[in-house]
């Protein structure tokens, strides 16, 4: 690789153009120690290679303290991380590690598109009749996206964890309140998925691997029956068979057993993610794997949110299943987004960096604040080119103003004021065309006849 290692103030030469330096070339120089904090290294690959824009690595040590200086001498380009994507150099190694691997999980992705589904419903709580109703950036905006992102992009299993971590920072740093399903099981979902599409790597052997990566494993093996594969999965985790005969019937046979199932499955003595992973493909069975059933999720969303996802997950595992299809192609749509696969060598996609967000504040939603690329909703980087979607706070302004408690009384007298003139007008027209019925004012106001006769 190519690149320059600049001081702070040598930085602010080099975005302004200004500064004329010698292009280094191979392996960043190793530290044995800290690393200076007010170190910047300018990384671009070898020559022969596309690269759209360098990308900036500095000590993570000295992230915060980077883009306060930056925010400061370089106001032309703030935020900064909306132009240059800025990595921590302990990081940079498997952020270009990532870019070798990028198409090696992008396959699989679409048999997990549905976990995005199910949480983004779930998060709803309620207020979603339908699939129908989820938006793209609603999709976008859940953990999963981000996660799925990770994993489809080849980033390790273990940096999951730090990807979440950050996406839980960026919502609590734009005011979002805590969601019905804990970021927590989604992340041990996602590092389960991670860990199946990884099966063949020599880091999971069978000893290591799981009960659930094992089983997830094999259902992303293309040509496997899903009922062959989940009641061979039941047998291996729970050692005994559920019968399942009941969800092969009607459908109103299947909804009805359900719950009888569930509970048979909740009160064995099996480890509680994994009757969550069994559950889910329960769930799944009574519609054949149809998104259109989420409504179910309702019923074990609250106390048993793994579940729920994990139905997501198995929905899509059926040869029947319409998640690509469903709700005018939704899953498609986000697909799209997910598979476009930025660079880090790349434009940013995001509108700010998570660490520069945490050092500017409420400052980047003010009047003065960043721009964003997408009305009402601010993209976030979390981990080299994965980002996240957030509602912005900065869409309030595109809100009318709130009026005070008077105001609203006024309006409201006003309107009051208005239906009874209209109610009014309405009655005396009705009181016209009872009177035009009558057969004596009929008379008068037939004008082909003749002539009313006057009176004396």
């Amino acid at each position: 690789m190519n690149y320059l290692r600049l001081d702070r103030e040598k930085l602010i030469d080099w975005l302004g153009g200004r500064l004329q330096a010698e292009v280094q070339e191979g392996e960043l120089p190793r530290h044995s120690g800290r690393l200076p904090s007010n170190e910047v290294f300018i990384v671009s690959l070898p020559k022969g290679e596309r690269t759209d824009l360098p990308v900036i690595a500095v000590p993570q040590e000295g992230m915060r303290e980077f883009f306060a200086f930056v925010s400061t001498y370089a106001a032309n380009l703030r935020p900064l991380s909306a132009f240059y994507h800025v990595v921590a150099i302990e990081q940079l190694q498997l952020v270009l590690a990532q870019e070798k691997r990028r198409q090696f999980k992008s396959m699989a992705i679409d048999k997990l598109i549905g976990v995005s589904f199910a949480e983004a419903f779930v998060n709803a709580s309620g207020r979603l009749r339908s699939l129908s109703d989820l938006s793209v950036v609603g999709v976008k905006a859940t953990l999963s996206a981000s996660l799925m992102n990770a994993v489809m992009n080849a980033y390790p299993t273990e940096t999951l964890a730090d990807i979440s971590d950050r996406w839980n920072q960026a919502r609590r740093l734009t005011g979002q309140t805590s969601t019905a399903v804990p970021s927590e099981d989604v992340l041990a979902v996602w590092q389960s998925i991670s860990e199946a599409l990884d099966h063949s790597s020599a880091r999971y052997s069978k000893t290591k691997q799981t009960a659930i990566v094992r089983a997830l494993a094999d259902a992303l093996t293309d040509g496997i029956p899903f009922e062959a594969w989940f009641e061979e999965t039941i047998r291996r985790t729970l050692g005994a068979e559920l019968n399942l005969s009941s969800l092969r019937g009607a459908r109103e046979e299947r909804v009805r057993s359900l719950p009888r199932i569930l509970e048979q499955l909740f009160l064995a003595k099996i480890e509680r993610d994994v009757a969550d992973f069994i559950a889910g493909g329960l769930l799944s069975m009574i519609g054949n794997g149809s998104m259109g059933h989420l409504g179910l999720l309702e019923s074990v969303s609250k106390n048993r949110p793994r579940a729920a996802l994990w139905f997501g997950a198995m929905s899509t595992f059926h040869p029947q299943s319409d998640i690509l299809s469903t709700a005018n192609c939704l899953g498609q749509r986000v697909l799209r987004d997910i598979r476009e696969g930025r660079s880090v060598f790349g434009v940013p996609e995001s509108d700010i960096q998570v660490e520069e967000l945490e050092v500017i504040g409420d400052k980047a939603f003010g009047d003065e604040g960043i721009r964003t690329g997408h009305s009402g909703t601010v993209v976030v980087g979390l981990l080299g080119a994965v980002n996240g979607w957030f509602r912005s706070p900065s869409g309030k302004r595109d809100e009318p103003p709130r009026t005070s408690a008077e105001e609203q009384q006024t309006i409201l007298l006003h309107e009051r004021a208005r239906l009874e003139e209209l109610q009014f007008l309405l009655d005396r027209a009705a009181r016209i065309a009872h009177e035009i019925r009558q057969p004596r004012q009929r008379e008068l106001f037939d004008r082909s006849g003749s002539e009313p006769r006057k009176r004396r």
